[in-house]
């Protein structure tokens, strides 16, 4: 789904970064995000990624829905192969 302010309140991916023990890092990967979320790291989560890059039919984005994942999982990968994990 989209991540937004009304995220923030309690919505399933918050309530498990807050969850989540201090020092384990916590990504979000969410279908998008919208604009009026503040700067992260923010309810415990560190980053957040969009899995799809812009706006399109649902026909369309449901097809591409496994490339877009597998792109968003392998750039989230490289990123974490910079880092002591």
């Amino acid at each position: 789904g989209r991540m937004d302010q009304q995220s923030l309140s309690g919505k399933a991916p918050v309530g498990v970064a807050r969850r989540t023990p201090k020092g384990t890092p916590v990504i979000a990967i969410c279908g998008s995000l919208k604009d009026d979320l503040p700067d992260f790291p923010v309810a415990n989560i560190q980053a957040a990624f969009p899995i799809i890059s812009g706006v399109d039919s649902l026909e369309k984005t449901l097809a591409k829905a496994p490339q877009n994942l597998e792109r968003t999982a392998q750039n989230i990968g490289n990123l974490l192969a910079l880092t002591d994990f």
